[in-house]
């Protein structure tokens, strides 16, 4: 997606921003500070399909990295004017996670240009940032459901530092740039649903590394879907759940004396969390 199409259709979606106010139990859970914490499990691959490294196991796979960390986070969500605009919903949130993956790769002797299976433990710091932005429109004659398409975009920064004396300290990053859609139901006036589906593009994808050097990654398309659940305790007070998975991809690099292959990571969040409602 080019930057000119997002910004065309954000334009779109302020300009035809929906009049009508979805019911007060979706707009308290939509008008809070919240912070959560819970698990972030990884789950990524290299791929090297042409085997221009000579290394390539089933289905051309080169290593991979699996586990779940600790994940933090702290968020901030709107449902107002701005800039004179009626029901504008905005998002902003932050997210940290940092734990242990196991890695399934191999040991390569350049002397005798041999390979051999290798399994080892990496340190993972995975932070993200997310802004979303979009029109409110409230549906059914009560008002109990609601429709927010938005524009977003986002920063990811994963630090993979693989143990010692074979590994290397990698940084992995990139911006996105999409459109999605947020769908809320109010069961009950104090507990509201949601469902939240966005497709993207990565911008400026790099690989950061401690002694190959760096690398620019070719641009791929990111996806995501979520679900939550949003309970008031008491009006202010409200205790949340969520589940959120995204996959992302990135292009290899041109090759010189190293190079960074393909890449698929999906990544998945099991949240639960407390926020205040103003």
């Amino acid at each position: 997606m080019s930057k000119k199409l997002a910004l065309a259709l954000a334009t779109g979606l302020v300009c035809a921003a929906g009049a009508a106010r979805a019911d007060e139990a979706i707009l308290r859970a939509n008008n809070q500070v919240s912070l959560w914490v819970g698990g972030h499990h990884l789950n990524y691959h290299e791929t090297d399909t042409n085997n221009i490294s000579g290394l390539v196991g089933p289905g051309g796979q080169l290593d991979s990295e699996h586990g779940t960390q600790a994940a933090f986070g702290g968020g901030l969500t709107r449902q107002g004017s701005l800039f004179g605009l009626k029901n504008i919903y905005t998002s902003l949130s932050l997210d940290y996670s940092h734990g242990n993956t196991d890695y399934q790769g191999y040991l390569v002797n350049n002397s005798t240009h041999t390979a051999v299976p290798y399994s080892s433990t990496t340190r993972n710091t995975t932070v993200d940032v997310n802004l979303k932005v979009g029109p409110a429109f409230a549906l059914g004659a009560q008002s109990r459901a609601q429709l927010v398409p938005y524009v977003t975009y986002g920063y990811h920064n994963w630090v993979r530092d693989l143990a010692q004396p074979y590994g290397d300290r990698e940084t992995y990053s990139h911006q996105y740039l999409g459109v999605g859609v947020l769908g809320q139901y109010s069961f009950t006036p104090k507990l509201v649903g949601s469902a939240d589906l966005s497709v993207a593009r990565t911008i400026n994808p790099r690989l950061t590394t401690g002694s190959a050097g760096d690398f620019s990654l070719g641009s791929k398309a990111q996806t995501s879907l979520s679900v939550g659940l949003d309970y008031a305790v008491t009006p202010r007070l409200h205790a949340s759940a969520s589940y959120r998975a995204t996959e992302f991809k990135y292009g290899q690099s041109p090759v010189g004396v190293y190079f960074e292959p393909d890449s698929k990571t999906i990544e998945q969040r099991f949240l639960v969390g407390l926020g205040y409602s103003f």
